[in-house]
């Protein structure tokens, strides 16, 4: 059976290589947001859901003590995120469509667009299940994801650029295609051609509040930046969505 793009993209050190200059500080200001929000201590279980490497949860734990999870798809991930385990801080490979427990976490943290990959809305109602489930009665969600309306509004001429990153060359074209940001991605090493695709479903509030809402979810706040301003579907770079679980 043929891979999944994102099984593909997310295994390959290209991957880590063009997305390598992320804005640590700006992450550091929206877990020290998310701790103050939520009074994170040292008895706190919480669970990073496709935590690439760890960056997340090594700061979080690092800067709460808590039990820190994390889980992501990739092994390549995984094996870097592991370097930094300790009693309270873990990782494994586990892919977010298939359970992961019950009862096991006080909050489930998926940051930085790590939702909308498939191609199906009944596989996004799946992980919304399986995070309720493996949440403690009373748990919290916050999804973080990129807030795709102004795009949609713009949805003009692709978007072409060219990127080196050491001695690797990256050609990215990037459009939207019935509702589908696709970035297709051609990696040049060393005289070597490869071609990579991203695909993200243009998710609106309204379909987070439709996911949601195929399970024990209330939506209990909504910002549009990591510094946790209001929400502004115009204007807003984020969209974040805390719900808290309500039942069993």
């Amino acid at each position: 059976m043929q891979k999944s793009w994102f099984a593909v993209w997310f295994d390959t050190p290209y991957y880590h290589l063009l997305y390598k200059n992320r804005n640590e500080e700006e992450a550091a200001l929206f877990i020290d947001t998310i701790c103050d929000y939520f009074k994170i201590d040292a008895a706190t279980k919480v669970l990073d859901l496709a935590c690439g490497k760890g960056r997340h949860s090594v700061y979080i734990n690092k800067k709460t003590n808590c039990f820190t999870t994390g889980y992501d798809l990739s092994n390549e991930s995984i094996t870097a995120a592991l370097v930094h385990s300790n009693p309270k801080l873990d990782f494994a490979v586990h892919d977010m469509r298939q359970p992961f427990g019950a009862n096991r976490f006080d909050i489930v943290l998926n940051l930085f667009t790590s939702f909308g990959y498939f191609n199906h809305h009944r596989t996004n109602n799946k992980v919304i299940k399986n995070i309720n489930v493996a949440l403690d009665y009373n748990g919290f969600l916050i999804i973080d994801f990129i807030n795709v309306l102004p795009l949609m509004q713009l949805n003009s001429a692709p978007e072409i650029s060219k990127l080196m990153v050491d001695t690797i060359c990256f050609n990215t074209t990037k459009k939207i295609e019935n509702n589908i940001i696709i970035k297709q991605i051609e990696v040049i090493d060393n005289g070597v051609k490869h071609h990579f695709e991203e695909r993200l479903q243009c998710l609106t509030f309204i379909d987070f509040k439709n996911i949601i809402a195929t399970t024990n979810f209330e939506i209990i706040d909504v910002f549009g930046d990591y510094s946790f301003a209001a929400y502004d579907e115009s204007k807003s770079s984020r969209l974040i969505i805390i719900a808290k679980k309500t039942g069993e």
